[in-house]
């Protein structure tokens, strides 16, 4: 159905009601601004509401987009300072140099098990640099002593003698844990 886009063929009052239409949707806030761009489009008419208001909103834009490059600045700046801070504060507490410190980064910056933080990084460093005090079984040689010698002084020089003596003390034992199963120690 081909729309006739003439007004020369309504009659009165479909005249009438079309205008009264434009008004109420030219009036209306809802859909004002869709009107009259509509018709700045169609006509290429200068309509100073829309020309202002599509000004101020590029001057808006403007001011966003700098105003968002502001806060990205500050937000860097805030973040290098803490980051500063914590860097001097592991340094501190830990005891390390500032030649230490790119050894500390390469931890936190390492592509598997990164760790997140200087205090953390700094710690394990410290510790991987440290020499491990030895424990004292290191500095004495282990000694054994052939328990209840009564019992395997007959297996000593005679293997399928002990092996016969260890498996009778391990039924012993066995039986014993057996016995004393559910008594209260």
């Amino acid at each position: 159905m081909a729309v006739d886009s003439s007004l020369e063929n309504f009659t009165q009052a479909q005249l009438e009601e079309s205008t009264r239409l434009f008004r109420t949707l030219l009036n209306s806030k809802d859909t004002r601004e869709t009107m009259l761009r509509a018709i700045k489009k169609a006509t290429g008419s200068v309509i100073p509401e829309i020309d202002a208001a599509d000004s101020v909103r590029g001057d808006i834009a403007v001011e966003r987009a700098e105003r968002q490059k502001l806060e990205a600045r500050i937000q860097e700046k805030d973040i290098l300072e803490r980051l500063e801070k914590q860097r001097a504060k592991a340094m501190t507490d830990n005891g390390l140099s500032e030649s230490d410190m790119p050894e500390v980064e390469k931890l936190m910056t390492a592509k598997e098990d990164a760790i997140p933080s200087y205090s953390a990084a700094a710690k394990v460093y410290k510790a991987s640099k440290q020499i491990a005090q030895p424990t004292t079984h290191q500095l004495q040689p282990k000694t054994w002593d052939m328990p209840e010698k009564d019992v395997w002084a007959p297996g000593i020089g005679n293997r399928l003698a002990l092996n016969k003596i260890a498996l009778e003390q391990a039924y012993k034992a066995a039986n014993e844990f057996r016995g004393n199963a559910g008594k209260a120690q």
